[in-house]
């Protein structure tokens, strides 16, 4: 796994959602939800593709975060002679199968913001 912290991955799970109102609330406030128009995205108006595509990259790095922190609470830690991760050849199947599941949705998270 990446050397992040033990709670990174659970911080963006708590941060997410709330970029996620914020985002749904200015969009109300300023347009009464143009840019989300189905029409719009159509057309393929830059506003309407910029606001579709960072509300999806969102959703799938939220989807991505949960993924990686439960598998960082699943498999625990080793701790012999010193407290380290558990190396993924320890891991089990499922978790090995989830770990790169998140690494395609990372690629995906990552292609639409670019």
């Amino acid at each position: 796994m990446p050397t992040f912290s033990d709670t990174s991955y659970l911080a963006r799970i708590c941060y997410i959602p709330f970029i996620l109102v914020w985002m749904i609330v200015r969009t109300w406030q300023t347009n009464r939800w143009e840019p989300v128009s189905f029409l719009r995205l159509i057309r393929l108006e830059p506003r309407s593709l910029f606001t579709f595509a960072f509300l999806l990259a969102l959703l799938v790095r939220f989807v991505h975060d949960i993924i990686l922190y439960s598998i960082k609470i699943n498999e625990g830690y080793l701790t012999e002679p010193i407290i380290i991760e558990k190396p993924e050849s320890f891991w089990i199947l499922k978790n090995l199968r989830l770990y790169n599941i998140s690494h395609y949705l990372d690629s995906i998270s990552l292609s639409f913001t670019m």
